[in-house]
């Protein structure tokens, strides 16, 4: 028997909306217009990918609004006051958090504002996480690259005999190679739950050119994979941090407890590799490596089109600021070999 066909993305986000409408207005004589005006409003003015976005937003909400057990309606100011308090409270980043917000804003504005009292406490909550968003930006901007040279001089000092080290090395190669970005590697949680599951050792497929392939998120949609191409350098260290006998469901890199390695942990070990190299003045993240990439592919020779493309920026103005922002340029290209070669 076939398999039922799920109706388009517009249609359950419809109905999705007429579920959270319930709560928010109760069921009046003229509900089901209102149901339809706000939902299409939102699939006229968003389009697929962000009807995606939305539909992630108020399920969100809702989760949020149900397993809470509150007594008063989402619409209300005391309800979006604590909804924006579990926000804050969830980890997600100002930028992440100010698109919530906004959602919320719109939809409860197309509502028609049941309590008015939250649209000051959501214009305040917004021009905050505004600046919030404004200071990250900055912040960003001014990351300090971590290109070729400066992941050799790591890969120098790694103990090829400490795990932890050997799993760090071969992040930042991974993330050098696909200009992916950490949360795609490590996963991102909300709370106890996986909002992004980190990759499994079977997304992870050997070549026999000595290169490989593994499936990622792409870096700037949230709904899509993509393979990303692995150096045979890549792979090697892959081999040594990633044990044949390792369950193939199971995340590709893991802390000494068998759980899947944080991202914070990944950070702090590769920092103290590129101290150990003696590189001052350096912080590994995964925008540290994509601004290096994107200075390394710049003095290779590529175009900034080109560069856009290797990075999934669905336009040029990100490579052209940290282009513009960059004091130096570097004209290392990657390199090749087993450098466990000699390693017993």
């Amino acid at each position: 028997m076939p398999r039922p066909r799920l109706p388009p993305a517009q249609e359950r986000f419809e109905r999705l909306i007429e579920q959270w409408c319930v709560q928010c207005l109760g069921e009046g004589p003229d509900f089901g217009q209102l149901t339809s005006e706000v939902a299409g409003g939102f699939a006229r003015t968003r389009g697929t990918r962000g009807i995606k976005q939305s539909f992630s937003e108020i399920r969100q909400w809702m989760t949020w609004w149900e397993t809470t057990d509150r007594r008063e309606s989402p619409s209300t100011a005391v309800s979006v006051e604590a909804y924006l308090r579990y926000l804050e409270a969830s980890g997600r980043v100002p930028c992440s958090r100010r698109k919530a917000i906004d959602f919320v804003f719109r939809f409860l504005a197309a509502l028609g504002w049941t309590d008015r009292g939250a649209a000051s406490v959501l214009r305040c909550s917004a021009r905050r996480h505004a600046v919030l968003k404004r200071e990250a930006a900055r912040r960003s901007a001014r990351a300090v690259p971590v290109g070729w040279t400066e992941i050799q001089s790591c890969l120098d000092v790694v103990d090829a005999k400490n795990d932890r080290e050997v799993q760090a090395a071969a992040a930042m190669l991974i993330l050098y190679d696909s200009m992916a970005r950490e949360d795609a590697l490590f996963g991102l949680r909300d709370g106890p739950n996986w909002r992004l599951s980190p990759p499994t050792v079977a997304d992870l497929r050997f070549q026999p050119n000595g290169g490989g392939r593994l499936r990622l998120r792409a870096p700037t949609s949230f709904a899509s994979y993509f393979e990303a191409a692995l150096s045979p350098l890549t792979m090697t260290w892959l081999g040594r941090a990633v044990r044949p006998s390792r369950d193939a469901d199971g995340a590709l890199f893991l802390s000494p407890l068998g759980l899947p390695w944080s991202m914070e942990r990944w950070r702090l070990t590769a920092t103290e590799l590129l101290r150990r190299a003696q590189i001052a003045d350096r912080i590994v993240t995964g925008r540290s490596i994509r601004v290096g990439k994107v200075l390394d592919l710049a003095a290779s020779g590529l175009s900034v089109e080109e560069i856009q493309r290797a990075g999934f920026w669905a336009i040029t103005r990100p490579v052209e600021r940290i282009l513009a922002l960059s004091g130096s340029n570097s004209d290392a290209r990657p390199m090749t070999g087993d450098l466990f070669a000699n390693v017993d």
